[in-house]
């Protein structure tokens, strides 16, 4: 089970990295074979599907979403920790999400899902 302070952790880099872009410390939280579902990535480019396997994946995607996002976009409502669970609250333009984020015995996020405003 990841500790309070680990989570904690988490929540933070990944509510700032769209404005520190700290792609190797968020490399750091996700571990090898994590994956991470979203309807975001093939919006971005066909060379992404829904799902992205993999921590070398998810940060080829996060590196092309820092490309064209620039800082201040993403703006964060809230942060909120369970057990081995953490949630991330944004908003972008008109747009609310989330990022749900499970973390393994290791603290590593294990597999992130993303909900966004349907259509």
């Amino acid at each position: 089970m990841a500790d309070a302070a680990r989570l904690a952790e988490i929540g933070e880099l990944i509510s700032t990295m769209w404005d520190r872009r700290d792609l190797a410390a968020v490399e750091a939280l996700y571990a090898d074979d994590a994956r991470f579902v979203s309807p975001n990535p093939p919006q971005l480019s066909a060379d992404f599907g829904t799902e992205l396997v993999g921590r070398a994946e998810i940060m080829r995607y996060y590196g092309a979403v820092l490309e064209v996002v620039p800082p201040g976009a993403v703006d964060t409502v809230a942060v909120a920790a369970g057990i081995d669970v953490v949630t991330w609250v944004w908003k972008a333009g008109a747009d609310i999400g989330t990022d749900t984020m499970l973390v393994d015995g290791d603290g590593r996020i294990s597999l992130q899902y993303v909900a966004m405003p349907l259509a």
